[in-house]
């Protein structure tokens, strides 16, 4: 997705195209109660992270029902800069990504 729509180029995805189709069921499944919990706030949290030569990602999570259920989701790509850090560097990123992306919540 990143790269489809990067710079000024325009993006057309038919809504009949079966790409399309996918697209608006992912979106639809990510953001159902099915997958996302609110959060209860008398309870701990986990924050998972992981990072790639490429991009970044985390999501915040609470044990809900014995198992950990997910709160909310973040990624984002590396640019050239970012590609070259250490490990550690990229998952720090991604705190700094994590508060920005849920300071309503902190």
């Amino acid at each position: 997705m990143t790269y489809l729509t990067k710079g000024n180029k325009l993006f057309h995805l038919a809504p009949q195209s079966k790409a399309f189709q996918a697209f608006v069921k992912l979106k639809e499944v990510l953001s159902s109660s099915q997958v996302l919990i609110a959060p209860d706030f008398q309870q701990p949290f986990v924050i998972q992270t992981d990072a790639s030569d490429y991009a970044v990602g985390v999501c915040l999570a609470q044990l809900k029902d014995s198992a950990e259920r997910p709160i909310a989701f973040a990624s984002q790509k590396l640019c050239a800069t970012q590609q070259r850090w250490s490990t550690i560097e990229k998952r720090v990123m991604l705190l700094f990504l994590l508060c920005r992306g849920l300071n309503i919540m902190l």
